[in-house]
């Protein structure tokens, strides 16, 4: 997403210089040619809520006071302030969170236009990290939302319904997605929660995927979207996709290690199929036109995907862990391949869309930047885009969330049986050990009673 922001930023802004805050700020300069500086170094750990309100007040107050680290003195000598998309408006990743309120509250007090884009808000956010995002939010002309629950959260934050934009992911627009010359397989990525999740779920996912190359003829390569602290003994989808390869066997699968986004978007846009759990390996399908299966678990990945299969009007195409788990990954996955050439003529015919989006949103963004003393947006647009565009993923979404409500009401009650029918067995037996020690207890005080 960083790529996209930057490649299109630099084609409309002749010239332009960019500072990107980041954990390696050398790395960041010498990969993207700019300007690297640190990140604010709130801490991560859930339980240090106090520790990062507190450097967000010395932050703030360092800034009034005019005390300037490096960071504090690119935005102060910024033109303009973009927070660049991803999921972690959250309070899943609280130290990332207070980052980007942070970025958005320097701006706003040395006078700096900000816009924010591409972002997944929520869908979990504590109240009073709720109040400091509708603070930061408020003062950003432009608020970029990848699925349509995220824009009503925003709107529930407070934010102008104005300044709120419906888009597609930044990545989705086709970018150097010329095919590898390798020969067409199943491009598969799957994170570390989904074996935590269950031991059963991830026998049932080996065993599907294992049967899906076989049927349709076609090898499976992992393709690792997250990488990079497994020397620390931290599972990663590198780990996931070691595991993967180890357990399916034989020669029907490779795994595609430490690629690049370049390189990554290419090996995609040849793929026979892509299954994944994670968010931009089907960003990167269907900007090139390859059907795609998405996996989700929780709710935060379920507005994820289900936000990006809605961009496709291929919502039909997304699985649960339960689904996985009885063994419902297979039977779509081989629909899907059937289909395939039907699904990539769709994703062709959705690109034209997807770029009518993009040039419309990028001009929202310019004005955002360089704003005038009126506000500007089209009452006839909802969430920047015309009715028709969101409408459809309006009621997708909420049909969506009802039917996750019901399915997480019917896991809850399972579970529930399954605790109920573990303890009813367990306390059988003491049960009746109870009784005979009644018993026999009974049978002591009567022969106590006679021998006095």
């Amino acid at each position: 997403m960083l790529e996209a922001n930057l490649q299109a930023l630099r084609r409309l802004i002749p010239h332009l210089t960019v500072a990107v805050m980041s954990r390696d700020p050398p790395w960041v300069a010498a990969r993207y040619g700019v300007e690297g500086v640190p990140l604010f170094g709130f801490p991560r750990d859930p339980g240090a809520k106090a520790e990062r309100e507190s450097l967000l007040a010395r932050l703030l107050e360092a800034a009034q006071a005019d005390e300037r680290n490096a960071t504090i003195s690119a935005v102060a000598s910024a033109d303009a302030i973009v927070v660049s998309g991803g999921g972690n408006l959250s309070s899943t990743w609280p130290d990332l969170f207070y980052e980007r309120v942070a970025l958005l509250k320097l701006a706003h007090h040395f006078g700096k236009p900000a816009a924010v884009l591409g972002q997944t808000i929520g869908p979990r956010i504590e109240s009073g990290m709720q109040r400091l995002l509708a603070e930061a939010l408020a003062h950003a002309g432009h608020v970029g939302v990848r699925e349509i629950p995220s824009a009503l959260l925003a709107a529930g934050l407070g934010i102008r319904p104005g300044r709120i934009w419906y888009q597609c992911d930044d990545a989705m627009l086709p970018r150097d997605a010329a095919a590898s010359s390798r020969a067409p397989a199943i491009a598969v990525t799957i994170d570390p929660q989904l074996r935590a999740t269950s031991e059963a779920l991830f026998g049932s996912l080996v065993d599907q995927l294992r049967a899906l190359s076989d049927t349709i003829g076609v090898p499976l390569v992992l393709v690792p979207h997250a990488f990079g602290g497994e020397r620390s003994g931290a599972p990663s989808d590198l780990t996931e996709a070691r595991l993967l390869a180890e357990r399916i066997g034989g020669d029907r699968v490779t795994i595609a290690e430490a690629l690049d986004v370049r390189e990554t978007r290419r090996l995609t846009a040849g793929a026979a199929l892509v299954v994944s759990t994670r968010y931009h390996p089907i960003v990167f399908a269907f900007s090139a036109g390859v059907p795609s299966l998405g996996i989700y678990g929780d709710d935060y990945c379920r507005i994820k995907l289900q936000g990006v299969f809605a961009h496709a009007r291929l919502d039909r195409w997304t699985l649960t862990y339960e689904d996985v788990a009885r063994g419902g990954l297979l039977p779509k996955a081989l629909d899907l391949y059937s289909l395939r050439d039907d699904v990539r003529r769709h994703l062709e015919a959705r690109r034209e869309a997807w770029h009518g989006e993009s040039l419309e949103r990028w001009a929202a963004v310019l004005r955002a930047l360089d704003p005038p003393e009126s506000d500007q947006s089209d009452p006839s647009r909802l969430f920047g885009r015309p009715p028709e565009d969101v409408v459809p993923a309006l009621a997708l979404a909420l049909h969506a969330q009802r039917q996750w409500f019901d399915l997480e009401q019917a896991m809850i009650e399972a579970r529930f049986r399954e605790t109920q029918r573990r303890l009813e067995a367990e306390l059988g037996p003491r049960r009746t050990l109870a009784r005979y020690a009644a018993a026999l207890r009974s049978r002591l005080r009567r022969v106590l009673r006679l021998l006095s």
